[in-house]
């Protein structure tokens, strides 16, 4: 009897040895299973404007749920913000135009351009009064438009294509919202800016002002690029395809259906539908990240340290990290 309970009792250690053993192991598996599949958290800043549509419309659509994200959108009225936003770590990747993109590029944060998702030469309207016939009636007048966004590189290039001498202009540095009114009121003469900015002016002043000018003709495409920091393509590069992805799929909508892609964005742009598909002509929707792209970012930082807005050319190429696209279309296209 002796034996038996000794007997027992050394199995009974071995069966609970065991047990434990497979509780450890299936919660290890499980927590596996659970980093596996669990979404991936990541904070993305944009602007409800025409050209962020690809973004309006893969939140609208729950394309980046879709790839296993969870996004926290930070919504800002202009491109300078979001690359501010990134900059400081307040967001991990953003859109924006090229300007705030050289801006930030710079001033030398550890930020890298992924991808191009949108642009077009004619994204940037000038809107001025109808008494001002020509550029050269801008000097001595006050012309006002968001600093450091990408229209402002366009309105100095803008500028000297037309003889204008830009120093002669009193630039107003105002928020976009702000714009319909001050120019109602004329508090400025003149705006420019990318939609729906300069289609609000027209929309609240009327026959009193009118279309002077346009980016279009300016020798760049003016690229809408996406931004990631350096610690989100070290610490999370598959999120970083994910959203290009998602943006990619984003695209193809827009271009398959652009009339539900224009009733969409209108809705968040606040453009009627008539506006918005008109604006939206204006613009290509394609990813990618071509010399094109580098030639447009490089000559809008000559015009941006011409003018003073920065102090430094940046090396463009060094800024550029192609990883993370490279195995979006592969993924996407597979």
């Amino acid at each position: 009897m002796r034996i038996l309970n000794e007997l027992f009792e050394r199995h009974r250690r071995t069966l609970a040895i065991v047990l434990v053993a497979i509780v450890v192991v299936a919660s290890i598996a499980a927590w596996y299973w659970y980093e596996e599949t669990r979404p991936i958290q990541i904070t993305l800043t944009y602007s409800n404007k025409v050209d962020y549509e690809s973004l309006i419309i893969a939140i609208d659509q729950g394309y980046f749920k879709d790839e296993g994200l969870n996004v926290t959108t930070k919504i800002v009225v202009g491109g300078i913000q979001s690359a501010e936003a990134i900059a400081t770590g307040a967001a991990d990747i953003g859109a924006m135009g090229d300007a705030p993109a050289v801006i930030v590029a710079s001033r030398g944060y550890h930020v890298k351009i992924v991808a191009r998702y949108s642009g077009g030469e004619r994204m940037h309207r000038i809107i001025a009064w109808t008494d001002i016939t020509s550029p050269k009636d801008l000097e001595g007048k006050k012309v006002g438009i968001q600093f450091g966004s990408s229209t402002q590189g366009a309105f100095i290039r803008w500028a000297e294509t037309n003889g204008l001498n830009i120093s002669k202009v009193q630039l107003v540095n105002i928020q976009p919202t702000d714009m319909p009114e001050a120019m109602k009121t004329r508090q400025i003469d003149a705006m420019a800016g990318s939609e729906p900015w300069p289609t609000n002016v027209e929309k609240m002043c009327g026959q009193d002002v009118y279309e002077l000018g346009t980016s279009s003709g300016l020798g760049s495409n003016f690229p809408m690029v996406l931004v990631a920091s350096d610690k989100l393509i070290q610490e999370k590069p598959e999120a970083i395809v994910k959203v290009i992805k998602a943006i990619m799929r984003a695209s193809d909508y827009i271009r398959d259906h652009p009339d539900d892609a224009a009733s969409i964005a209108s809705g968040y742009t606040g453009l009627s539908l008539e506006d918005e598909k008109r604006c939206m002509g204006d613009l290509f929707w394609e990813v990618g990240l071509n010399q094109t792209d580098v030639e447009s970012l490089t000559l809008t930082a000559n015009f941006l340290k011409g003018f003073g807005t920065i102090t430094e050319i940046p090396d463009i190429a060094s800024f550029i990290d192609r990883t993370c696209l490279e195995k979006a279309v592969e993924e996407y296209g597979s």
